[in-house]
This record gives structure tokens, sequence and C-alpha cells, in this order.
């Protein structure tokens, strides 16, 4: 593609920082990969791999900005705007796609860089302004503080998307100081507060001795330069990146008194040195800090003190620390945030043309809790049955028995799940079911329709088999060995009234025409040619089901078309199988109303299944997945779907969120020293994209036992 980065500021200048590394990293990779890249920014410049542009002075380039864009850069694919308290607000002058990427929301700095009244501008353009500017568009946060600052604003979190800064990891470590030795690096702004340290310092100095080295340039270093230096602080200005390299292989410790940072990207670069922080509990460098894990947090002066001195007295601290702050860093390659900015690039993309929709953002999991269990039974059962319910009180006496009966001589679970009826539906359930060797009963947080109902079923099975039917129990329940049999030969199998063999009794003139009528419209639609879409009697191998009910959005009436052809889609083999069928009396289907909802719902997937969902995918290279990292996976993440690929193991984390990714990503980096494990986001549209055609190959393979 071909894209434009609106910056504040090159890395030439003096006050660079790290909004200006991320966009110089993000250029000069994107531009290895092949993209045709450009930064338009504020002098000075230097040369770069990339073609960039100096476009007037600190201030004047906001209203050269739009002009120097009309006359050289009109045709590019995407503009990032880069905000630094102020965004170019590309979104008001271009109306192709733009992204605002931001590192950090301002908040005290303004007053401390500038006059009361500049600063009330300064303010009201970044926390009002802003936010309506982009209110349909793509904002990139590098940080959760950051994310969190944005939605306080008044921007959708839907649309906020978390790219962090990368970090280089040195393949050996320098030789620490053999005397205490500790770094502040940074540029010398207001918030920064190096000026903290030149009070705090003697205290730590006197004891445990040692120097403090402080490091870098900009405003506030002349206002330092003045300051009596207290004994064993060595003010250095800026240094180049061997020596910064240096100190940090060098150092005992960094100490970081920010008062906020965008992510604390200094942080990130003493962990790739085994080197941990102090630092203060604080937009940004809370983030970058795992506290008592890769560094501590302090909340006062006094805290920070206590914290230095600790590190300063006790090596086996600073080594534990230390081991883990450059396992951290190594999740922060700039590689993988050259991935993740290409997602939400990728997206920003697809919404732009006619029938896409807005960019994914973390993904949509089911909300749902545990009413009754009994039993788990040992190992993993053979096969799942979830039934949705919604108001069933009345039928359920009548179907659940055979039920019973039907699963008595099997190693099958039964999972009924209540789409928050407004009946004993819950209470009724659990008689019924009680005493099952495998049996629970769960309910959705509110009602969210069939779809839904059956996708909480799906994220909680447990068994290498996962089916649904219907509360009515209106398919011979004699089939259920037979879709086991068929779960051995295909991915996806379908019960199907309408096909050679079936026998459908009890449908009145009228349903059985509305039903082929929407039969033949999802036909036409989706590009099936399959006999039945909404019979209630579908089973899938658990990998399969897993991944595509996690995609599935749809969670009324017409949610098995869009389920069929995500299925369909990933390149899974459906089998239909005919059923015997009849009517049960107490459907809660209005053939007036309901139809025409199906309609419009059937539209509305049409043209939009497959698009705006995501899922985590862990990337695991030269590593094979037999023994330790198959069970580990078995424990501690047992949705996930696991597959070789070459030397490389592929993990989708359907039904997982970040903070649960993140932490087996962490585990698995634990369990697997010196292996690289990657964790990214993956957009639908890019799992089902032809390229990576063999990757899902692997994937479905492994869910069939093939490899």
């Amino acid at each position: 593609m071909r894209l434009l980065f609106v910056a504040w500021r090159d890395l030439a200048n003096a006050q660079a920082g790290g909004s200006e590394q991320l966009v110089d990293q993000l250029a000069s990779r994107l531009t290895l990969r092949g993209h045709d890249v450009a930064v338009m920014t504020g002098g000075p410049i230097a040369p770069r791999d990339y073609e960039i542009v100096a476009n007037g002075g600190e201030l004047s380039q906001y209203a050269l900005a739009p002009v120097a864009y009309a006359r050289q850069f009109r045709d590019r694919d995407l503009v990032v705007d880069v905000a630094n308290g102020i965004p170019f607000f590309v979104g008001a002058w271009r109306d192709k796609p733009s992204i605002c990427l931001v590192h950090h929301i301002h908040t005290d700095q303004w007053s401390q860089r500038f006059s009361a009244p500049m600063a009330s501008v300064g303010r009201a353009l970044e926390q009002r302004v802003m936010p309506r500017v982009y209110r349909d568009r793509s904002f990139i946060a590098v940080s959760p503080s950051t994310s969190a600052g944005l939605a306080a604003l008044g921007v959708d979190p839907a649309r906020i998307h978390l790219v962090p800064n990368g970090v280089e990891v040195p393949l050996e470590l320098g030789a620490r100081s053999p005397e205490p030795l500790f770094l502040a690096l940074g540029r010398m702004v207001p918030h920064k507060r190096m000026e903290l340290l030149f009070d705090l310092w003697p205290t730590v100095r006197h004891q445990v001795g040692g120097r403090l080295v402080v490091a870098g340039d900009g405003p506030s270093a002349e206002a330092l330069r003045r300051r009596p230096l207290p004994e064993g602080l060595e003010l250095i200005g800026r240094v180049d990146e061997a020596q910064k390299q240096q100190l940090f292989g060098e150092a005992w410790a960094l100490v970081h008194p920010a008062a906020w940072e965008g992510w604390g990207i200094v942080v990130m670069e003493a962990a790739a040195h085994a080197t941990p922080t102090v630092g203060f509990r604080v937009p940004g460098v809370q983030d970058a800090i795992e506290d008592g894990t890769t560094g501590l947090l302090a909340g006062t002066d006094d805290e920070f003190v206590e914290h230095w001195l600790a590190l300063g007295r006790d090596a086996e601290l600073r080594d534990r620390l230390g081991a883990a702050a450059r396992q951290r860093a190594g999740d922060y390659s700039w590689d993988a945030t050259t991935d993740k900015f290409l997602e939400v690039a990728d997206a920003a993309l697809a919404s732009s043309r006619p029938g896409r929709s807005a960019p994914p953002g973390e993904p949509t999991l089911p909300r749902y809790h545990v009413v009754e269990q009994w039993g788990t039974g040992d190992g993993v059962p053979e096969l799942s049955i979830v039934i949705p319910a919604y108001n069933e009180s009345q039928r359920l006496p009548l179907a659940l028995p055979r039920l019973r009966e039907a699963v008595a001589d099997h190693d099958w679970e039964v999972i009924l799940v209540d789409d928050c009826s407004t009946d004993s539906t819950v209470s009724v359930a659990a008689d019924l079911l009680a005493g099952l060797p495998r049996a629970r009963v769960l309910q959705l947080d509110q009602h969210r329709g069939k779809g839904a109902a059956v996708k909480a079923g799906v994220a909680d099975a447990t068994g290498g088999l996962i089916m649904f039917m219907d509360a009515d129990m209106a398919t011979d329940l004699e089939h259920l060995p037979e879709m086991v049999a068929h779960l051995e030969e295909h991915d996806a199998v379908i019960g199907s009234r309408y096909a050679p063999g079936a026998v459908a009794a009890g449908l009145t003139p009228s349903r059985d025409n509305v039903s082929r009528l929407f039969l033949t419209m999802s036909r036409n639609a989706m590009g099936l040619r399959l006999s039945d879409f909404q019979c209630g009697f579908k089973g899938f191998r658990a990998p399969v089901a897993r991944v595509v009910f996690h995609l599935m959005k749809e969670h009324g009436w017409a949610f098995d078309v869009e389920l069929l052809a995500l299925t369909n889609a990933v390149g899974a083999d459906i089998h239909e199988m005919p059923v015997r069928w009849s009517s049960v009396q107490g459907s809660h289907i209005k053939i007036l109303s309901d139809s025409a909802k199906m309609v419009r719902d059937l539209g509305r997937i049409a043209k939009n299944y497959g698009r705006s969902a995501s899922l985590y995918l862990l990337e695991l290279h030269d590593v094979t997945l037999a023994g330790d990292l198959s069970a580990l996976l078995e424990k501690v993440a047992p949705a996930a779907v696991a597959a070789e690929l070459g030397q490389d193991v592929l993990v989708l984390l359907p039904f997982t969120d970040r903070a649960s990714a993140d932490q087996l990503s962490r585990r698995l980096r634990e369990e697997l020293p010196g292996n690289q494990v990657r964790l990214r986001l993956l957009p639908v549209e890019e799992l089902l994209a032809p390229r990576l055609h063999r990757e899902r190959e692997a994937l479905l393979a492994a869910g069939r036992g093939d490899s």
C-alpha cells in the first residue's frame, strides 16, 4: 500500500522521543516489506530509507500540512495522523482512509509547556475536537493507559487498537558495573521530572554508594545544568546509540521519575538488557512495568526511594526482576509492532470499500454464568450436546427425559443454555438434568437470542465433538450415534429435513412454504448448495466449532446461515445427514413477523459475514507440538486449536480475551525458554484470505487428528 505518516518531528530533532522512534521503525520496516512509505514532518530532518519531507516549523506545519498533502500525497491509500497533543486533523481535510495514532493524552503537560491561553486551546483541540473529527475512524494507542485515556474523551473503545512500541533485544548481555550504577535516560522535558532525582539521589547514595548517570537533552536540560550536582551524580547530556546500549547493560537499574508516558519505551529498552526499572504508578509507566515482576512501581517519592534502595542492596532481587524484564521485552519486537499496525491499516482500508464494516477490535466473548452443574467425569467427553432454551418450561418435561435416556450409555455431556427466560425454564431444567454424570445449566447475562445461547454453550463445552439441538427435540434422538459416527469422517454434520431419505412430519403448509422460501434465499445469498439451513441438529469437530462460533456475530434465529457460511469459508468438510423430524407444538416462531425479520437478518449476514471479527493467534517458531507443549496447552488453554506447520506451531485461541492470551503467551515463554513466541490479533478477513490456505488446512487436519 501507499502510506503517508504526518508527524510533528523527525528523529533528527533534538527533542525526538518514543513517538518519533515508533514512526521511524514503522516506516523503515514497512518499506522493507515492499510498501511505499513517506513521512511529512516539521524540520529538522535527516535522510532515511523512506521518503521524508520537511513541512515547516513546530507550529506552521499544521497549517501547511493540507496544502503539502494536496500537492504531493493525495494518491496515498492511507494517511496516519501522528497526534502529539494536537493532531493534524487529517480526517477533516481527507475523505479517504486515515488513522489517528496517539502516544499519550497530554493532560497537565499543556500547562507545563505553554502559557495559560495556549494551554487552554491545546486541551480543547485534543480533548474535544480530535474525538469529533475522528468519530468514524480508527485510533491507534501505544498502551492500555492511552487507550483508556482516549475512551475517557469519548472515543468508542471498539475503534481503539493497541499497537505498543517495539524494542530490540540484544543476543548477549554486557557486563554489569562492579560498583552500584543507576541510570536515568530520556528527553529533558518537564513531565520527565529529572530534577526529582537531584533531590532523591543523596539519600540513596548515602546508603548504597555508587553513581547516578543522567543522560539526555531537551528544554529542561539547561535548568538542570545550573543546579549544583550532588556527589556521585553525572549529567552527561545526549548520548549516541552505542553509548546508550552500553549504559543499559552496565546499569544496576533504570530510575524513571516521569509523571506520565505514552508507553515508556526507555523502560522496555532497559528490560531488553535485563535491567529492571523503578518508576511511578502513572499512565504509560504502569503499562511498561509489571510491578514486582519486571520492576517496581511507587506511589510516592518516599516509596520510590525505598524501591531504589531495595534494588541497590539486593542482587537477587535485581537478577529476578531483570530476567523477567528481558523475557517480557521479547514479547515486543518491532516486527510484531509492524504486524499489528498492518492489521489495523488493512482493516481501515477494507472498511472504506463498499459493503465493508469497521476494523475489528478485541474479540466479543459470550457472557454467561453456570447455574447448576452435576459431575465432570474423567477426561474429555466424546460429545458435548448444547441445548438453547427460552421460555421452554412447558416442553422440557417432555423432551429432557428422552434425552436422559439417549445419553445414558454414552460418555456425553449435556449443556442447557437459558436465554434469560421469563418463566421457570431454569428450575425445570435443573430438576430434569440433576444426577447426570456430565450436565450443567448455563444462563446468559441478558436475553440475546438463540445464536448467542448456542455460542455460549460451545464456549463452555469440553467434548471432542460438539453439537447443538433444539429444546423441543424435534429431531429423532436415535440419530445421535449416527451423528457421532459421521463426525469421525467429516468436520461438520448437519441434520436435514429435505435431503433424500429424510422424513419431516407435522409441518403446516404455511410453515413449510416459508421454510422452503428461506432455504432458497439462503442458498442464493451465500452460494451454498445445502438442502436445509435451519434444522436444529448440527454437529462439529470441537476445533471447527470453537473457531466458527467464535467468529459468528449473528445472534438471532438466522444464525445457522452465518454459521454454515463460516464453516464452509474455513475449508471444513460439511456433510448433510437426512433425519426424521416431527413438529412439536409450542414453537416460538411467528410466521409473519419472524419471517420478515429473518429475511432482514439474511440480508445483513450476506453483506457482512466474515468481517470485523477477530481472534488471538500464537505463533511459536522452531518448536514441535509433541510432549510438554501439547500437555501445557491442554492444561492452560483447553479451547486452543493448535497445529504444526513445518518448524512452526500455530495456536488459535477462540473464546479468549487479551488478558488470558497474554498470560498464556508468557507461560509458553517460561516453559519454552529460547523459543520465539508471538501473539497477535488475527482479523477474520486475514484468516479467510487465500494466502492462509495452508494454515487453515493444518488447523483442520489437527482437529481431525491427521497431524
